[in-house]
């Protein structure tokens, strides 16, 4: 157990630079002032405001509210409506949130191009910037 803490603890200490050089001007720029702007790597948003941080803190904690309120004598219909229905209910919430105050998802993979102010940013936007020159 303890290597396997050291291991992870390693792997995250790792991982921090990387994290602020490209995620935190990516979070950075953001003129529109959006919640959420779409993720470096994969499908979906991340939260790079207070607002959307404090959204995506209460979807978490209200979803593991729900999950620690069964237990082992719950039958599965107390299951289906104490946790997975609210769960959907408020992933369906979250994700709506997300597509009204972020940008529009699309699938990504890295930051894209570095400006010359070393601001990383999605391919597509920097073809708007040269196009808007």
């Amino acid at each position: 157990m303890l290597i396997t803490t050291i291991i992870l603890l390693l792997i995250v200490l790792m991982c921090v630079p990387t994290f602020r050089r490209l995620y935190v001007p990516y979070a950075q720029d953001n003129p529109n002032k959006l919640w959420f702007k779409r993720k470096l790597y994969g499908w979906g948003w991340t939260p790079v405001t207070r607002e959307g941080w404090t959204i995506t803190a209460g979807y978490v904690f209200l979803v593991f509210t729900a999950a620690f309120s069964i237990d082992q004598s719950s039958s599965n219909k107390e299951i289906s409506l104490i946790f997975v229905l609210p769960t959907i209910i408020l992933t369906i919430v979250f994700m709506q949130i997300a597509y009204k105050k972020g940008e529009k998802p699309r699938w990504q993979w890295g930051p894209g191009k570095v400006k010359s102010t070393g601001v990383c940013m999605p391919e597509n936007k920097l073809e708007n910037k040269s196009n808007e020159s």
